[in-house]
């Protein structure tokens, strides 16, 4: 049963919440302040707080900051109650990180329709995370043990059966282990692109975009490293270039990370003889280059949980990743001041369209 601790200095007010909600068949825990909701809490995590501001010894305010100090308490959706109706008030408590915010008098049914959404927002939290971390126990091993398996495999075998073997066998499986290398290499690459990333943020998202990196032409390099990702899957008969000289600012490491990690999902999900294109378009100063593919497309859905170790119908489609390339692609793009689009069609296309302020020297 969902648990709900509710927060209120007013006995009269106190129960007639607890009788709602308990009616309605929740398990409601209460307290008269927040140094015993603070106590309540840490005996017995609630899947909801509800609290007054107003209240002696520790007011609502308060006792919020507490819970958000502690990792796991601060996760609990939290809604405040107050007597106070100005703007000021309300901004100052969601900016606080509250969920919501009731003014007194309500009504039952909207402290009932409040009670619901928070809920349903932290099921669907819930859900990721139970989704993420069952990706990463699954995927971030098999990501790093195959290719690993198959470096010490084949070497194993090249010392124990050197002088048997005939050159041709050597050569493959020499070249078995570096495609296995690579594939290690570049997971290990994400994963401390993505941490350097993360920590240039400060942990609270992108907040000054690096505004003096380099000037670079992007028909030059883009058309570069999207030529080179396409060589390497012999696809390079499916690319469709597009682009006109346009200068943006960006590290060229980093901008040939974006457009081989954006190539190499277009042709992941297209099938090879399907054209790949890329283009670009200037307006208001701001430089558009898309990137669309002809292959299976994704759904609303999958776009908006684009994210770390989150693959779509991995058991459906067999493919090799972990989900961390478009995650750093966004990060880096963000970075650099730009934004990036996904606009797809189910089972028809996927265009990705990145967006950076125009460099003038």
């Amino acid at each position: 049963m969902t648990k709900i601790l509710v927060v209120e200095d007013s006995k009269e007010v106190l129960n007639n919440i607890s009788q709602l909600l308990s009616i309605s068949g929740y398990e409601v825990d209460t307290a008269i302040n927040g140094k015993a909701g603070l106590e309540k809490v840490t005996k017995n995590i609630p899947d909801l707080i509800i609290s007054d501001i107003m209240m002696p010894e520790m007011d609502g305010n308060l006792f919020f900051n507490e819970l958000k100090k502690n990792p796991i308490t601060s996760l609990i959706p939290f809604i405040f109650l107050t007597a106070k109706a100005s703007p000021d008030a309300i901004r100052e408590g969601m900016k606080e990180g509250a969920d919501d915010y009731l003014v007194k008098p309500f009504r039952a049914a909207d402290l009932l329709d409040a009670v619901k959404t928070r809920l349903n927002k932290k099921n669907k939290w819930d859900a990721k995370l139970t989704e993420v971390t069952s990706n990463i126990s699954a995927y971030v091993p098999h990501e790093l043990r195959t290719p690993l398996g198959a470096i010490m495999g084949f070497t194993d075998v090249l010392i124990s059966d050197f002088d048997a073997m005939e050159k041709d066998e050597m050569l493959e499986m020499l070249q078995m282990i570096k495609n296995s290398s690579n594939r290690l290499y570049k997971t290990v690459e994400k994963f401390l692109l993505l941490t350097n990333v993360v920590l240039s943020s400060n942990g609270n998202g992108i907040s000054t975009p690096i505004t003096n990196a380099e000037i670079i032409d992007i028909k030059t390099l883009v058309s570069k490293y999207a030529r080179n990702k396409m060589k390497s899957e012999d696809r390079v008969n499916d690319l469709k270039i597009n682009l006109t000289n346009t200068s943006i600012r960006i590290e060229s490491d980093y901008l040939k990370f974006i457009i081989e990690e954006l190539i190499e999902n277009s042709m992941k999900f297209s099938a090879k003889g399907n054209p790949i294109e890329i283009s670009n378009e200037i307006l208001d100063e701001k430089v558009n280059i898309k990137i669309t593919d002809y292959g299976r497309g994704m759904t609303n859905e999958e776009i908006n949980t684009i994210g770390p170790f989150i693959q779509h119908n991995r058991k459906i489609y067999e493919q090799q990743g972990n989900g961390l390339g478009l995650v750093v692609v966004k990060k880096l793009v963000s970075l650099y001041g730009g934004e990036i689009n996904f606009e797809s069609v189910k089972d028809n296309h996927t265009s990705v369209t990145l967006t950076f302020n125009v460099a003038v020297n």
